[in-house]
């Protein structure tokens, strides 16, 4: 046990700076339009969730740990795959908007860039509460309630704009229609991985 803990906070601390790497992700793509963070490949970052992964896995083959600590092995399983899902969110927005004519690009990200931005400030206040957590309390919707209706306004107007937009291609449609999705995703996922 007692060298298991130094594994369990090694995980914890590489889930904190993975989703801060999936913020850095997604700030990359072109919807975001007001972030400026280094750099990180996807190729880099799905390696890193896989050696987390991998750590946490080793753990719970050990059959001598305690109840109390399965359990937490069996959050951060789940906290680790959401990461994979962010991951997987950026390679969307970044694949698919490609499909798209130029002109259509500018008029897609002047609808959708607010509600990705919205996004990424959900997912740095959960980043902001993972490096200063309040011990008592675990993490939830009910505490992040002006974000999370800064989030749900910015997608019902992207929604709106869209609806009412007669010169986007069926293909723009599709693509504006799965990328508020993405988003929704994505801050359900940045929910689960700011959990404890």
């Amino acid at each position: 046990m007692t060298k298991t803990i130094p594994v369990l906070y090694e995980i914890e601390v590489n889930i904190t700076r993975l989703l801060g790497a999936a913020l850095t992700l997604l700030a990359g793509t072109p919807l975001f339009t007001k972030q400026s963070l280094p750099e990180v490949t996807t190729e880099a970052f799905f390696e890193a969730v896989y050696r987390v992964e991998g750590q946490n896995r080793a753990l719970i083959l050990n059959s001598s740990l305690s109840e109390d600590v399965m359990l937490v092995m069996q959050r951060n399983t789940q906290r680790v795959m959401q990461l994979a899902v962010l991951g997987r969110i950026a390679q969307h927005l970044e694949r698919s908007r490609d499909l798209l004519a130029p002109e259509e690009c500018v008029i897609v990200t002047q609808f959708l860039g607010p509600a990705a931005d919205s996004v990424f400030l959900l997912g740095t206040r959960i980043l902001e509460y993972l490096l200063n957590p309040k011990k008592t309390e675990s993490l939830t919707v009910a505490h992040l309630p002006w974000e999370q209706v800064m989030v749900d306004g910015a997608l019902q107007a992207a929604r709106a704009e869209i609806a009412a937009t007669r010169t986007l291609s069926p293909l723009a449609r599709r693509y504006s229609r799965s990328t508020l999705w993405a988003f929704q995703v994505a801050c359900d996922a940045m929910l689960i991985v700011g959990s404890r």
